[in-house]
């Protein structure tokens, strides 16, 4: 992270790009600071920071950097019953955006909600009660914006980052360009935020100058780099491909249990943009071989498709086991005890998952998709099988006719250790 940073800023200071805008600092920070030295981060992200994968990842990050002696501050959207317990982030001091509570049973103080609407989400279908931008109307957009604005000032003020790491290439990341002129951000894409891009062209629009001024932008592949290159206008030189990555402490390699049955598992939101639908109507077609294997599904669900998911997964009987969202030590246990894991989306750029599973000693299948490739390099060929991504006639949405096929399709793992029974 302090690397790319580094190279990045010290690269356009040579060039003699002294920063952009004007804001409280005569010289760059990141340039004051030693590549060791403590630093004061901000962290935003628009949604809760326990329920999906940027979550998990901004997690992380705060983790990591305490480890390394930075001081965190997080800025993120809860709803309003609900703040993250001190566990999840480390001891991170934290700020709210809140918004109406769709749930009940959270556990945290009752208090009034800032935005008078459910929390919106990166995804169109989120594992818990959310809006969706492109159904915000103008006054919902102009609350939202102006509350995450508000709460931005707020944390500049007090806290006085040194630097800012935002997630998503989206509305608050923008904001906060607009807002810090002279601290140098950090942006962080997950692929969610480029669908939101497709989604809502008229909120792209007014979006792209600002995050176009972002002192650098993170990627999961070099796929994914050209295509924040092309949307934003970004040169290459401040777009860096990091990739995904998985915490070795907790993903280990543990003993596997003798097929059959062989053991299948999901790990993800529960939805149809994920191809979780797709597979379960995959898995259907070999339910004469039933009690030669089991599926596992890992994560949470909302609405009418986590109800489309679990009426599904009810049809399959004992063959299917939903275990809902479980922490990453129980995750972690239960995949090293799985033979195959299992992919399914299509239009995800680097699966952040790919990675887990080969540390748990499952092979893994996934549809041959955007990235897919560059994630798979990191484990042993011998333990991949892509099958054809089909035809997609959205971002989330492959082509009905095409989908039961693609799994079945893709024949059996052919690598030493496949243990598919006869």
């Amino acid at each position: 992270f302090e690397r790319h940073r580094l190279r990045s800023r010290r690269a356009r200071v040579n060039a003699g790009e002294h920063g952009r805008g004007t804001g409280p600092y005569s010289c760059p920070p990141w340039l004051i600071h030693g590549r060791n030295s403590p630093m004061r981060i901000l962290h935003l992200l628009s949604q809760r920071p326990s329920h999906t994968g940027s979550g998990i990842a901004i997690q992380a990050m705060i983790r990591e950097a305490a480890a390394r002696g930075h001081e965190s501050l997080l800025l993120c959207g809860v709803p309003k019953d609900e703040e993250p317990s001190p566990e999840q982030l480390d001891g991170c001091e934290a700020r709210y955006v809140r918004f109406l509570s769709g749930e009940s049973g959270l556990s945290g103080p009752s208090i009034p909600p800032d935005l008078p609407f459910l929390i919106p989400g990166m995804s169109d279908v989120m594992p818990y009660p959310s809006t969706r931008f492109a159904d915000m109307s103008d006054a919902r957009l102009d609350a939202y914006e102006g509350a995450f604005g508000q709460a931005i000032d707020r944390a500049l003020a007090k806290f006085a980052p040194d630097i800012i790491h935002a997630h998503h290439l989206w509305i608050v990341t923008a904001l906060a360009r607009g807002r810090a002129p002279g601290v140098p951000i950090i942006a962080q894409c997950h692929g969610s935020d480029l669908r939101q891009h497709a989604l809502c062209p008229t909120i792209s629009a007014r979006l792209r100058e600002p995050l176009g001024r972002l002192d650098a932008v993170l990627a999961l592949t070099r796929r994914q780099q050209a295509d924040i290159q092309a949307l934003l206008d970004i040169p290459p030189e401040r777009i860096h491909v990091v990739g995904a990555g998985y915490r070795d402490g907790v993903f280990r390699r543990g003993a596997q249990p003798s097929p059959p049955p062989v053991q299948l598992a999901y790990a993800g939101k529960l939805s149809r943009a994920k191809g979780v639908v797709q597979l379960l109507d995959a898995l259907a077609s070999l339910k004469p071989l039933a009690g030669r294997w089991q599926l596992h599904l890992f994560g949470a669900t909302a609405g009418e498709e986590g109800s489309e998911v679990l009426d599904r997964a009810r049809a399959l009987g004992p063959a299917v086991t939903v275990h809902g969202a479980v922490s990453q030590e129980d995750l972690a246990e239960r995949l090293a005890a799985c033979h195959v894991f299992v992919l399914p989306p299509s239009s995800r750029a680097c699966p952040w998952w790919s990675l887990r599973p080969w540390r748990a000693a499952a092979d893994w299948w996934s549809r041959r998709s955007r990235g897919s490739e560059s994630s798979s390099t990191a484990c042993p060929q011998t333990s991949c099988s892509r099958s054809p991504c089909p035809a997609s006639s959205t971002w989330t949405k492959p082509s009905p006719r095409t989908c039961r096929a693609s799994w079945l399709s893709s024949g059996r793992p052919s690598g030493p250790r496949s243990r598919w029974p006869n």
